[in-house]
């Protein structure tokens, strides 16, 4: 298999686990996970621990570069799931944050809880047919179904309500 050479752009982002990753077109999205971090102890031991992260990463298929966005998610989370829509957005689910430390026999340890929020982060910019719906669904939302066809709004918006 040939890979791609990620470290081509010059800035990365930093190695992680329990992210999520989706392809849009020719780009890679990545968002939130865990990185391995230490906590200094002075000079006699490090205590390596997991750090959660809420930041958003584009990577182009084209040029192979990276790009951080300057959204991104409204929290830390991890071990999440996330879907990029037609609208442009990015939309996460659950996942775990964390919400405390705790010692066990001597022992560093972070508490996690499960979470069950959906976030939605503009990632691209939605096509002008998809503002157009936006625009005419905000203003007609009353109407049912056959009058938006009968309308000739197209069936594959019109299926997005039923």
């Amino acid at each position: 298999s040939s890979g791609i050479n990620a470290e081509y752009g010059g800035h990365n982002p930093p190695g992680r686990m329990a992210h999520s990753c989706n392809k849009v077109n020719n780009h890679v999205i990545v968002t939130g996970g865990q990185v391995r971090k230490t906590i200094s102890q002075g000079t006699v031991f490090d205590i390596p621990y997991n750090d959660a992260l809420s930041d958003i990463w584009l990577f182009n298929l084209d040029t192979s570069c990276w790009s951080e966005l300057s959204v991104s998610l409204p929290q830390k989370v991890f071990f999440h799931s996330g879907a990029v829509g037609c609208d442009g957005n990015l939309y996460t689910f659950g996942g775990s944050k964390y919400v405390s430390w705790n010692t066990n026999e001597g022992i560093l340890q972070r508490i996690t809880k499960r979470m069950n929020n959906l976030y939605k982060v503009e990632i691209f910019v939605p096509t002008l047919i998809e503002l157009a719906w936006a625009a005419f669904y905000d203003k007609f939302d009353f109407l049912d179904s056959t009058e938006m066809l009968e309308l000739g709004i197209p069936e594959y918006f019109v299926k997005r309500i039923i």
